[in-house]
């Protein structure tokens, strides 16, 4: 067990961010901290922050899957390159009332993951060793398109795909540039999803880059400039520092996520951004 304290260990606002979740939570940061250096989950400046750099971090994502799924009668969410649990392991705890799929394809992760969803108790979780693209031909052979069988759609093991239906929600951290994100996660939203991407400063840049293959990916109009707000078309500054860019039928927004702790509680609770935060950012397509 790691001899490392966490800064964030014993404060109210772990309670206050993470409600029901924590205890299944304290049991997956006792495991990252004793076992997620060793296994090359994170990094060894990460043993004293996981709370924050990785847990809240992650925990960040949840109003945006709350809203995106509000008016659904499947919750469904799959996280795209899972690796330690970022944000897909934290994201189930907080939302035991969604059905997960965590993808991932890389052996000694998909080990790691049974392990947390077994010792968490995590009953709304299934774990597929498999590449996004492999799980989009699942998406699409269930709905009829080019394999016609979604079970033709093999995971890393040889094993069947269980995915039959697109996912009302996306989400990922830390996976690849959106140019390429976009290709292997917007296929796999249902009509209406949303994409959840955890991203650090380079939101902007990104979004601006690979603004064509998402219209090509989810088959929007190309964007109009003018006009502000939210519903309108355009790039949109909140009062207090953050962005929203707005497309007709799209919209993506990336508040900045709280790296200072007096800001956690206002951030989740809002999906909002302050000044006094600056580090990472996270944007919602969909």
């Amino acid at each position: 067990m790691s001899d490392v304290n966490d800064e964030l260990d014993g404060s109210p606002i772990l309670e206050e961010v993470l409600g029901d979740a924590l205890g299944k939570l304290k049991v997956f940061h006792v495991k990252l901290a004793a076992e997620g250096e060793p296994r090359g989950l994170i990094g060894p400046r990460d043993v004293g922050i996981i709370w924050e750099r990785h847990i809240l971090n992650s925990a960040a994502i949840v109003p945006f899957i709350r809203e995106a799924t509000a008016k659904r009668q499947f919750k469904t969410v799959a996280d795209i390159g899972s690796g330690g649990g970022f944000p897909g392991i934290v994201a189930a705890a907080c939302l035991p009332d969604h059905q997960f799929t965590l993808v991932e394809p890389m052996e000694r992760r998909i080990e790691w993951l049974h392990e947390c969803v077994d010792e968490m108790g995590l009953d709304n979780v299934s774990i597929v060793r498999s590449r996004a693209n492999a799980v989009i031909e699942a998406v699409r052979g269930s709905n009829g398109g080019r394999k016609g069988r979604g079970e033709d759609a093999v995971d890393l093991d040889g094993n069947p795909i269980p995915v039959r239906h697109p996912f009302a929600v996306v989400t990922c951290r830390a996976v690849a540039p959106m140019t390429k994100l976009s290709g292997w996660t917007l296929p796999l939203l249902d009509k209406g999803g949303r994409l959840v991407a955890l991203k650090g400063r380079s939101a902007q840049e990104e979004i601006v880059k690979a603004t064509k293959e998402i219209y090509q990916k989810r088959r929007y109009p190309s964007p109009r400039g003018g006009g502000r707000g939210r519903s309108g078309s355009g790039t949109d500054a909140c009062a207090d520092g953050g962005q929203a860019i707005s497309y007709p039928q799209n919209r993506v927004s990336y508040p900045q996520y709280p790296q200072s702790r007096k800001c956690v509680t206002k951030h989740l609770e809002e999906a909002w951004n302050c000044n006094d935060c600056s580090v990472d950012n996270f944007w919602v397509v969909g």
